[in-house]
C-alpha cells in the first residue's frame, strides 16, 4: 500500500553527506584548480564541525596551493592544535614556513614530522627539498636526498625487471623520452622548446610523457613532438609499462622534486639510460638516475662528489629563445632554486584523508 503524503511529512530528514565524502569531493575541485569554490565549501564544513582537524587541514592545503602563506599557516596551526601529530599538517606548515623565509623553523618541523612518519614518501621528499634549499653545504643536500632515495626509490630499483635484448648498433635511431608535468606556461617549457624544435628526426625518435594540465603552450610543444602521450591519469605502474613497451633508450626527467614528478617510474628502471635535467638543480639521491646534464657554471667536474648522479658536462646547459635569437642561460651552482608550486604541497597521505 503506498504511503500517504501525511506519513512522508513525518519522515526523518535526510542526513547531510559525511565530512569525509565532502572532503573527497572538495579535493577533486582543488585538482581542477577551483580554489575559491573549494574554500567556499570548506567554510560550510567549518560551520558544521569547527573542531574537525581534517577540515582545517584541507583549508590549509588550498591556501598552500594558492601560495597564500599567512592564511595557510593559520589553518594548519588550527589543525595541529586539534590534532598535534597530524602528519600532513606538519608537512604543509613546514613548507609554508620555508616559503615565508622561516627556513630553520621549517627544517626543524619537517625533521620532527619525519621522525613520526617514517613511511611517508612525500614527507621525506619535502625534507630533502627544504634542507637542500636552506643549507649552503652541498653534502647536506646529498645526505637528505639519499635519506629519501634509500627509503622509497632504491627498493623499487632493486626489484626492477631485466630488459629484453636490445639492438646495440651505435648507428640506430635512438628513442628518447621526456617525462614532465611542465610542458605548459612554465620555465621548463620555455627552455625545452628550442630543444624539441632542433631534434634531428633522422637520429632520434622523440616521445613526451606529459603529466600536466594542458594550456596554449602545451599545444605549441605538442606540434613539435611525433609521439606525445598524455599520462596524467596513469599510475606509476601503468606509465612504467608504457615506457618499457615503447622501447625508450634514454629517459629524461624534467621535474626532480617538483609538482607532477614521476620519479617512482624512474626508480622502477623504465629505460636503460635515465637522466635528469633542468627541473631541479639539486641531487635526487636515487640510484636509478644515471646522469645529470650540467655545464661548468652549474656543476663543474670538481662538484661530482656532491651528486648521486654522474655529471654529464654540456657546453652550456640551456638556451632561451629571445626576440634577438637564443641566449645561453647559466646559473651559479650555489644559487637558490625555487619552485613556486612544488610537489611537496601536492598530496595527502591516506591517514589524513
Amino acid at each position: 500500500m503506498p504511503s500517504s503524503p501525511l506519513a512522508n511529512a513525518f519522515a526523518a530528514p535526510a542526513q547531510p553527506p559525511s565530512i569525509d565524502s565532502e572532503l573527497t569531493r572538495i579535493r577533486a575541485m582543488v585538482d581542477r584548480a577551483q580554489f575559491l569554490e573549494a574554500l567556499s565549501e570548506l567554510a560550510q564544513l567549518v560551520a558544521r564541525e569547527p573542531r574537525n582537524s581534517k577540515v582545517w587541514l584541507h583549508i590549509g592545503f588550498v591556501y598552500v596551493r594558492m601560495s597564500i602563506w599567512p592564511q595557510a599557516m593559520d589553518a594548519l596551526q588550527m589543525a595541529l592544535e586539534i590534532e598535534p601529530r597530524m602528519p600532513n599538517a606538519q608537512r604543509l606548515l613546514a613548507l609554508a614556513l620555508f616559503s615565508t623565509g622561516r627556513r630553520q623553523e621549517a627544517c626543524d618541523l619537517i625533521d620532527d614530522a619525519c621522525r613520526h612518519a617514517k613511511n611517508e614518501n612525500t614527507h621525506w621528499m619535502t625534507r630533502a627539498y627544504i634542507h637542500s634549499h636552506t643549507s649552503s653545504d652541498p653534502l647536506k643536500s646529498l645526505e637528505v636526498a639519499r635519506d629519501w632515495g634509500r627509503r622509497f626509490a632504491d627498493p623499487l630499483t632493486r626489484n626492477a625487471k631485466p630488459f629484453p635484448p636490445r639492438d646495440r648498433n651505435p648507428r640506430k635511431k635512438l628513442k628518447v623520452g621526456y617525462v614532465t608535468a611542465d610542458f605548459r606556461q612554465h620555465s621548463v617549457a620555455f627552455f625545452m622548446r628550442p630543444v624539441l624544435e632542433h631534434h634531428n628526426p633522422d637520429n632520434v625518435e622523440i616521445h613526451v610523457y606529459s603529466s600536466g594540465r594542458p594550456d596554449a603552450m602545451t599545444a605549441k610543444l605538442r606540434a613539435l613532438v611525433p609521439h606525445w602521450h598524455d599520462v596524467v591519469e596513469q599510475t606509476d605502474d601503468q606509465l612504467y609499462e608504457q615506457i618499457r613497451a615503447d622501447g625508450i633508450d634514454v629517459l629524461v626527467d624534467l621535474s626532480g622534486f617538483t609538482l607532477g614528478h614521476r620519479l617512482e617510474v624512474f626508480a622502477r628502471r623504465a629505460a636503460p639510460v635515465q637522466v635528469t635535467w633542468l627541473g631541479y638543480m639539486h641531487t635526487l639521491g636515487m640510484k636509478a638516475m644515471d646522469y645529470r646534464l650540467v655545464d661548468g657554471g652549474i656543476a663543474p667536474p670538481s662538484h661530482a662528489p656532491y651528486y648521486s648522479e654522474n655529471l654529464f658536462q654540456l657546453h652550456y646547459m640551456a638556451q632561451l629563445r629571445t626576440a634577438r635569437g637564443f641566449t645561453v642561460v647559466r646559473r651559479a651552482s650555489h644559487a637558490a632554486q625555487w619552485s613556486s608550486d612544488p610537489h611537496l604541497a601536492e598530496q595527502f597521505s591516506q591517514a589524513d584523508r
